[in-house]
């Protein structure tokens, strides 16, 4: 027997092997959903909900993911909870809860985020409903956000 073929099943036993590491390579290397910068300490955070490009501001100390009654309207997200008035910044704000289908970050997808409307004062925020969806790590004038693997 050459040394060829000698070395063919030993060869053969190493090809699952190496396709695991290559799965264990794409999964790694698709686990980041992307990087954002700040010069300014905001983060905002670029999004896709029903095809459409929506920027958050990343808002820590924000309960839900709040959505403007006009852009709600264009993504064509229903209120589905009664009208509720809290505190926001020490100011009444009304509200109404949505529920967000799907929201693209980068590769990750977060499903069926709770969300509330808000009047059309306020921009889009990246409250903890997403946050927490996500692994995010602030370093500097920079944020990773990736998703944990049950979101991918």
């Amino acid at each position: 027997m050459t040394n060829s073929r000698k070395r063919l099943p030993f060869l053969l036993l190493l090809l699952p092997f190496s396709f695991s590491l290559l799965v264990l390579f794409i999964a790694y290397c698709s686990a980041k959903a992307l990087t954002i910068y700040s010069p300014n300490d905001e983060f905002d955070i670029p999004t896709t909900i029903n095809h459409i490009p929506v920027t958050f501001e990343l808002d820590t100390g924000a309960t839900y993911v709040t959505i403007p009654k006009t852009l709600a309207q264009k993504l064509n997200l229903k209120p589905n909870g009664e009208m509720q008035t809290y505190l926001a910044n020490n100011s009444p704000v009304t509200v109404q809860t949505v529920t967000i289908p799907e929201i693209d970050v980068g590769n990750c997808k977060l499903f069926l985020v709770q969300a509330q409307e808000t009047s059309d004062d306020f921009a889009p925020l990246f409250g903890f409903s997403g946050i927490s969806r996500l692994d995010i790590h602030l370093h500097d004038n920079e944020a990773d956000l990736s998703c944990p693997d049950y979101e991918q």
